[in-house]
């Protein structure tokens, strides 16, 4: 496979790793290290099951690269809550995790299987409020992400890179789907609808640990104590982003201006070569004008590119489009030079 990362404005291409992983259904899924009380069911991984001080984790078996971006979209369904008289039923919580420590899992209960991993960044979603148990946490639903950097990392929540409770009921027995892309610079956390962000915590990964030439391992912690239930895995897809800086546009249109097409012949030059990779374009813009007019204007964008790509031999059926509008910033808002960033074509590649 080939790995893709944009410096200086112009694509490279080296190797390996760029499709990682992508799963539809995780029963089809052979190249993972179960730990700890996690087990694979018919149709799904579950992480841990209802019982008390349970705790699991589920890695990708080979390092994955992330210092250039990455999406990562899963699906998970928290299902039987119970617990010990005068617990209220349910806990504690399902982790998305990178590391670049071990392949085995963390504390129990509140650790929710990721406290104590070294070298590693969480995106948490707790159902259980540990106050005062153990240390005060913001309810028994939210969003949390979490690290230490190259220390143990912990779940206290006064270590929260960021965390949100503006989500649905993660334990009201619905499968909720979430999405994590990274942007360096910028992690987004979706959930459920996928186009506009919870959570956006601004973080660069490879400075904050300590990574393998850009890699490591990526996978999902789960952990029960004196409340429980089960924390179920469903489908799971990939793909590294690109960021493709010089794809210029006439002011306020759609139109592709004179010399900004190098990139995305490099791209077509990419899909030309590997016919197994699709690719999807995403198009973006700062904050400037309604809503609803920079959501149209990032779609008519995206759309140029893809009918580029077109032009050069890429068959439409490997190819979407979508806008985002202003909904995704990568920089600040407040100045000429961080609107400018803003003002991009993503180009995300995956393995359908």
């Amino acid at each position: 496979m080939i790995r893709i990362f944009l410096s200086a404005f112009v694509l490279f291409l080296s190797s390996p790793a760029l499709a990682q992983f992508n799963y539809r259904s995780v029963a089809l899924v052979n190249d993972v290290t179960l730990n700890g009380d996690a087990k694979k069911l018919q149709d799904r991984i579950r992480i841990v099951s209802t019982q008390q001080v349970q705790r699991g984790s589920c890695w990708f078996n080979g390092k994955q690269r992330v210092s250039d971006g990455f999406d990562v979209t899963f699906a998970f369904q928290v299902t039987e809550p119970g617990g010990h008289s005068g617990v209220v039923a349910g806990a504690d919580g399902l982790a998305f995790v990178l590391q670049n420590s071990s392949l085995f899992e963390g504390g129990v209960g509140g650790g929710i299987g990721y406290e104590g991993i070294k070298n590693s960044l969480a995106v948490e979603f707790d159902v259980f409020d540990n106050t005062p148990w153990e240390f005060p946490e913001p309810n028994a639903n939210h969003v949390s992400v979490q690290s230490q950097g190259t220390a143990a990392n912990l779940a206290m929540h006064s270590k929260s890179m960021g965390w949100t409770s503006n989500i649905p009921d993660l334990k009201a027995g619905a499968s909720h789907t979430v999405r994590v892309l990274y942007i360096p610079g910028t992690l987004n956390v979706f959930v459920d609808d996928l186009q506009r962000p919870v959570l956006t915590v601004p973080v660069r990964i490879d400075s904050l640990l300590s990574l393998d030439e850009g890699k490591c391992w990526i996978g999902f912690t789960s952990a029960t104590g004196g409340g429980w239930a089960n924390f179920d895995l469903f489908s799971i897809e990939s793909a590294v982003t690109i960021n493709i800086r010089n794809i210029l546009f006439d002011y306020d249109k759609a139109t592709l201006q004179k010399g900004s097409t190098g990139a995305l012949d490099t791209l077509a030059m990419v899909l030309q070569k590997d016919q197994t990779l699709n690719a999807e374009i995403e198009g973006h813009t700062d904050n400037k004008g309604s809503h609803e007019y920079n959501m149209k204007l990032s779609h008519e964008r995206a759309a140029t590119a893809r009918a580029y790509l077109v032009k050069r031999g890429i068959a439409g059926s490997r190819l979407r489009s979508r806008g985002f509008g202003a909904t995704v910033p990568v920089a600040t808002n407040g100045t000429d030079e961080g609107r400018a960033e803003n003002r991009r074509v993503v180009a995300k590649l995956f393995v359908p």
